[in-house]
Parts: C-alpha cells; sequence; structure tokens
C-alpha cells in the first residue's frame, strides 16, 4: 500500500480520492474535514497519549453535524497530519454522559462543551500518521467532504513517529519511546536507531510530574539504543529498583510522566568503567542521588 501511495503522491493525488480508491470509503454519506490546532494545549501530547479521541469530543458549538468526521493535527506552513476516520454517533450533555471534572480538564475542555459521542472506524492504522495535506490556505478549521480537496503533500515512512532532533537535542517521552524503540520502530525511524546505536553515553530520565531525576548511562553493541530498549520491555522500569516501585502503583505512569534526553555522549569504543565514571561524576553534579531516584 505505501508503494502505491507514494506513486500517486507524484501525481498530487487528492486524499479522498486515495480514500475511496485504497481504503473502500464510502462519502455518500455528510462528512466533514476537522483541523485540530490545539491553541490552549499541546495536542501532539494528546495524540501519542491516546487522549486526542476524548479531546476532539469536547466542542463549544454545534460543529459536528455530520455522519464522520476526518481528522487531522495541525503542522507548520498550512499543513496537516492525518489521525484517523471517526464515527459521529451523536451528542450528550455532559452530566448525561457522566463526564467528570478531572476528565474534562485531561483534555482542557469546559463544563459548557457538547460532549459528542465518536467512534473510531478501523482499517485505516497504516496511514495514521502518515499522510501530511496542504490544507488549502483557508483558516476555517472545518470543511465539508464534498466541498473541498485536499491534496497530499507528503508520505512518512511506514512506523514513522518522530524525526530526529540531532544527537545534542534529543528529549523524547516514554510513550513516544515505546512506538520508536522496538523493531518496528527502527524501520521507520532509521536516523533514531543509527544515531543512538553508535555513541555511548549518559541519559536522564525525568518525571515530569514531580521534578525527581533518574541518571543512567548506556554501553554495549548498540549503546543508547540498545539501553533504552530495554526501558521498552520493562513498562519504564530498566530494572532500577526505585522506578520498579513507582510502575508497580501506578503501571502508567511511566507513559504520562518520564522524558529522556541525553546529557552527554561518548565514542563506541568507550570502555564499560570510562562510561560509569561519567554518569557518578553527573549524579554528583545533579544530586539524583539525595534529591533524585538514583540509589547508587
Amino acid at each position: 500500500m505505501a508503494v502505491q501511495i507514494e506513486k500517486k503522491k507524484k501525481k498530487k493525488m487528492d486524499f479522498i480520492s486515495l480514500l475511496k480508491n485504497e481504503y473502500g470509503l464510502d462519502t455518500s454519506k455528510k462528512g466533514k474535514f476537522i483541523k485540530h490546532a490545539g491553541g490552549d494545549c499541546d495536542l501532539r501530547d494528546l495524540w501519542k497519549k491516546d487522549k486526542i479521541e476524548l479531546y476532539q469530543s469536547f466542542q463549544s458549538k454545534d460543529v459536528f453535524n455530520c455522519n464522520y468526521i476526518i481528522s487531522f493535527i495541525g503542522e507548520p506552513n498550512d499543513k496537516a497530519r492525518f489521525i484517523g476516520i471517526y464515527d459521529v454517533l451523536g451528542k450528550k450533555d455532559q452530566s448525561e454522559a457522566h463526564i467528570t471534572k478531572e476528565v474534562r480538564e485531561s483534555v482542557h475542555a469546559r463544563e459548557t462543551d457538547i460532549f459528542y459521542n465518536l467512534k473510531k472506524r478501523p482499517g485505516f492504522e497504516d496511514i495514521e500518521g502518515r499522510i501530511i495535506i496542504s490544507w488549502g490556505g483557508s483558516k476555517q478549521w472545518h470543511h465539508w467532504v464534498d466541498q473541498t480537496q485536499k491534496e497530499i503533500w507528503k508520505v512518512l515512512p511506514p512506523g514513522f513517529i518522530k524525526e530526529f532532533p540531532g544527537i545534542d537535542r534529543v528529549r523524547i517521552d516514554f510513550s513516544e519511546m515505546k512506538k520508536i524503540f522496538t523493531e518496528k520502530g527502527k524501520e521507520g525511524n532509521p536516523d533514531w536507531f543509527s544515531n543512538l546505536s553508535n555513541v555511548n553515553g549518559v541519559y536522564l530520565i525525568l518525571d515530569k510530574k514531580t521534578g525527581n531525576q533518574y541518571i543512567g548511562s548506556a554501553y554495549g553493541t548498540e549503546c543508547i539504543w540498545q539501553r533504552w530498549c530495554s526501558y521498552v520491555q520493562t513498562n519504564g522500569t530498566g530494572g532500577n529498583k526505585k522506578l520498579e516501585e513507582i510502575i508497580k502503583q501506578e503501571p502508567n505512569y511511566a507513559t504520562e510522566n518520564f522524558q529522556y534526553s541525553i546529557l552527554k555522549t561518548l565514542p563506541k569504543d568507550s570502555s564499560k568503567e570510562t562510561v560509569i565514571n561519567e554518569e557518578s561524576f553527573l549524579k554528583e553534579c545533579l544530586g539524583s542521588r539525595v534529591w533524585g531516584l538514583n540509589e547508587n
């Protein structure tokens, strides 16, 4: 499917034509293109934490007056990233839908918002997050499907999650790591693998909720890549006792709160002792033994 998309993309293919011809989308019912801008919150963060569906279920006006919506997250320069197709099953008052204040505030919604019952359609998973379209210069964030064309601007590789920012600019949440640091993620994000599998280093795990820090080191055959894969395989603990205690109490804690960055890189041929010495030095500098999550 990806090869076919790439070939047709060179002909400036209309996105709806792709959905109809390759995925069998029935456009006989009323549908809308929706571009979420998220001026009051981080939409990418909600998306990677699987909260985007809840976020878009709240609307200040009766804008989802249609049978289905084709949803996008706004990108720079009048572009938008496809995130899925949702059937609009109806709308309710929040009290009727049993929406709590905690749920509402988790996606920056208001008590006066309309709450829509949305259901995501299966079958589009291989292109969700991969198709970038040109919105068309309009400032309006919702357009009728049968009245608007959306040109495919770019198709990202299968499994693509995030551009590699440069070795000295790495900052990634655990929710993203779970998608990148896997065999499938390695194929879709080759720059992450090629860069992080060739340098040893000292890294920082920040608990964004409490401010606590954990400093660790990475060395071995595939260096930082290998070590961070181990966090994905252990639900964010990496075998660390204090992190295990946190995750035992709240299994989704790492996904919600942990952020990873690189403090210092070292050549791949550096000895284990050299890397550990650098790790120990940075623990002393940042006080992660006294105030953070390091025990040794």
